[in-house]
Order: C-alpha cells, then sequence, then structure tokens
C-alpha cells in the first residue's frame, strides 16, 4: 500500500502542474497590417538642370512596429506623373508642380502620401564663374561672374549672406586664417547646381595711412615737430626722417622733439606710421623749418 500511495501523489502532482502551465492569456490579436507611416519631411530643390528629392524613410508602420528595411518609394508629380528621387526640368519649366510621395511595407501596403511640396520650375540657374578672393584692408572681398538673379555666400560652410550682386565685402576675416568660399547662383528657390569655390588665407600687407598734419615749429635749440594720430586699430609706431634720412624711430606718439640742429640751418621733416607687422605707409608731405 505504501508504494501505490507514493505512485499516486507522483500523478497527481504532475497533472497539477501540467493544468497551471494552460493559464488562459485572452483572445489572440489580429495579425500586423505592417503599413510603413507616412513620410512626414519630403523635401525638393532644384539645383541647376534637375530637381532633388529628398526625406527621412518611414522607421516605423503604423502598428508601432520597427522596419527593418525601407520598401519601394513611389513618387508623383501633379498626383500622377510616376518620377525619380532625380528629376530632370526639361519637361517642367515654366510650371508649378506638386510633388508627394509614400513607401511600401513589407506585405507589400502602401503608406499615406506625403506632404505635399510645391515648386515653380525655372530655367536652369548657371553655376558662378571667375570667383576671386582679395584681401583687402578692411577683409576679404570676393567678386564672379554670373547671370543669376541672386547669389548666396557660404564661408567654411556656413551661409555669410545673399547678395543680388558682386562684388561682395566681408568684413569679418582675421589675417592669418584661413577660410573656404562658395557661392551659388539663386532664382527664387532654385540653385545653381554646384557652387564656385575659392580659398583664401588673407594675410596684413595693408600700412596705416599716411599720417596728416604735420608741422614743425622752431623752439629753444631744437625743432618741434606734431602730427594727427593714426587711427589703425594695428598702428605701432612712428618714424620720423629729417633731410630724407630716418632720424628716429619708435616714436611712440605723435609728436618728436629734434634737439641735434645748428641755428641758422633749414631742415626738412616728414613722418611714417608703422603697424604691428613692419608695413610702412608713405612719407608724409615734406615741411621745411629754419631754425634761428
Amino acid at each position: 500500500m505504501g508504494l501505490i500511495g507514493t505512485g499516486v501523489r507522483a500523478a497527481l502532482t504532475i497533472g497539477v502542474v501540467l493544468l497551471s502551465s494552460c493559464a488562459y492569456i485572452g483572445e489572440p490579436l489580429p495579425p500586423a497590417l505592417k503599413i510603413p507611416q507616412a513620410i512626414a519631411d519630403l523635401r525638393a530643390v532644384q539645383r541647376g538642370a534637375n530637381i532633388y528629392v529628398d526625406f527621412t524613410p518611414p522607421a516605423l508602420t503604423t502598428d508601432g512596429l520597427t522596419i527593418a528595411k525601407p520598401g519601394p518609394l513611389e513618387i508623383q508629380i501633379n498626383e500622377a506623373t510616376p518620377a525619380e528621387k532625380v528629376i530632370p526640368v526639361a519637361a517642367w519649366v515654366g510650371q508649378r508642380i506638386q510633388l508627394r510621395a509614400r513607401t511600401q511595407g513589407p506585405s507589400g501596403r502602401l503608406s499615406d502620401w506625403s506632404n505635399v511640396v510645391t515648386l515653380n520650375v525655372v530655367a536652369p540657374v548657371a553655376t558662378p564663374t571667375a570667383l576671386e578672393a582679395k584681401a583687402v584692408p578692411t577683409g576679404v572681398e570676393l567678386s564672379w561672374t554670373g547671370s543669376a538673379r541672386a547669389y548666396r555666400i557660404f564661408r567654411d560652410q556656413a551661409l555669410l549672406a545673399t547678395t543680388p550682386r558682386a562684388p561682395y565685402m566681408d568684413s569679418t576675416t582675421e589675417f592669418d586664417k584661413k577660410y573656404d568660399y562658395e557661392v551659388i547662383g539663386i532664382n527664387g528657390a532654385a540653385e545653381s547646381e554646384s557652387p564656385a569655390t575659392v580659398t583664401i588665407t588673407p594675410v596684413d600687407v595693408f600700412p596705416p595711412d599716411t599720417p596728416t598734419n604735420v608741422t614743425a615749429l622752431s623752439g629753444v635749440s631744437s625743432i618741434e615737430l606734431s602730427w594727427d594720430r593714426s587711427t589703425a586699430a594695428d598702428w605701432a609706431e612712428y618714424r620720423v626722417f629729417r633731410d630724407g634720412k630716418l632720424l628716429a624711430s619708435s616714436v611712440s606718439g605723435p609728436s618728436y622733439s629734434d634737439k641735434t640742429v645748428v641755428s641758422g640751418r633749414a631742415y626738412k621733416y616728414a613722418v611714417s606710421a608703422v603697424d604691428r607687422k613692419g608695413n610702412a605707409s608713405p612719407v608724409s608731405s615734406i615741411i621745411e623749418v629754419i631754425l634761428p
């Protein structure tokens, strides 16, 4: 009886375990439709002779499931004409077109249509030519040739300005720093296919302005010189010339006293301003004076 009782208890225990594993989990879920979410950021731009279409592929289905691989793309022009992501403009110049797109999911079902992009298609905008960058005292001057209605200027890949014509002055540059410029032509929303490019590292070879209003007065055993102060931001010193030869350098202010003079003799003076790079201005007008 002891052996039989043990076997019965074991069987009952197994039965209880099996029954407990068959718990009720609710009604079965319907199969996922696997329809991609609609494209939400369709973009299109005319560059040169083509229209380029771009967007962010949907990452989820309408059921919230992840899309591992985007399905085929359908693009329409004016809700009818099939199109590719690169569309030649030749057939659409002078027309106002609307573009939309949708994708196909893993099950073959199509998403809803994307947002609509409207473009006024124009004749291709030519890329500007003969782009040049020249260092000038106030910055970098850009010049180019082109027939576009306006131009966008980029510096180091960031939009710097929009201008109706050349030339353009970039007054925010620094000497000894490299800059990459791009210029594209625009006509409304249309752009030239590729930008004109140029690189420049402006170097300071520009002296301060020539000193003005130089005066010379006879003193007691000296001749006193004065002139207007330089307004150059990088001014460093003045140089004083007498009779065509350097008399003094590293003069720190707009005046100088010449005590190496002889009574009864005539002297001719001129002054030059010098910047921190050593660029010296032309000498001023010559002032002649006789020490009594």
